[in-house]
């Protein structure tokens, strides 16, 4: 009797010695796990407190909604300017860069037709959630239209006077026209669309 009662005695050791690695790793796995969130909500409220404790050189409530009467007045304005095209990220002014940092808290963007994150879904690898679209710049004037991915895909166009390197106005407008490659393009959707309802900033 004893002989028989030996193997079924031995798995339930073998059971339960198993069930107890098993746990053990459980443990291991959810306590690496909060210790990754503990970290990446530390880092992103750093962030945060660091893009909002900064000043800015130019004061992110100082951005303008423009209202249907003063984007068809700046129509005319962007219409009549000489603008550069150069539609690669790297050309954009490096004061003009620090502010958008200092906006946004790090303004990422793909060059056109490189990868970026178009939809709040993102993977391990780094992309940006921005892609240009157009880069023109003046003298004194740059206008600048993106992809902005994300919750809310959208199309901003950002237009910037400035003057001996300091932003002196920035006017910014929120659209879901992919097709803006051109000042051409940029300004018949100005025409269109001279105001959007929503006002808020997705830079």
């Amino acid at each position: 009797m004893r002989g028989l009662l030996k193997e079924p005695e031995s798995k339930w050791k073998r059971a339960e010695e198993n069930a107890q690695q098993q746990e053990t790793r459980l443990t291991f796995v959810n306590g690496d796990m909060r210790y990754f969130l503990m970290m990446v909500l530390l880092l992103a409220s750093s962030c945060g407190l660091y893009s909002q404790g900064k000043r800015c050189t130019f004061a992110f409530e100082s951005l303008i909604l423009p209202d249907s009467i003063t984007s068809l007045q700046l129509l005319d304005t962007i219409k009549n300017i000489p603008l550069k095209a150069y539609n690669r990220k790297g050309r954009i002014p490096r004061f003009i860069k620090e502010a958008l940092n200092c906006w946004t808290g790090g303004f990422d963007i793909a060059n056109p037709g490189h990868a970026f994150y178009i939809s709040d879904a993102v993977g391990w690898w780094p992309l940006p959630h921005r892609q240009l679209m157009y880069l023109g710049l003046s003298d004194h004037y740059m206008l600048m239209a993106y992809k902005h991915g994300g919750i809310g895909f959208n199309c901003p166009v950002i237009f910037i006077k400035f003057d001996n390197k300091k932003i002196v106005s920035v006017w910014y407008w929120m659209w879901f026209d992919k097709e803006m490659n051109t000042k051409e393009n940029i300004l018949q959707s100005l025409k269109r669309f001279p105001e959007w309802p929503n006002r808020h900033y997705f830079l």
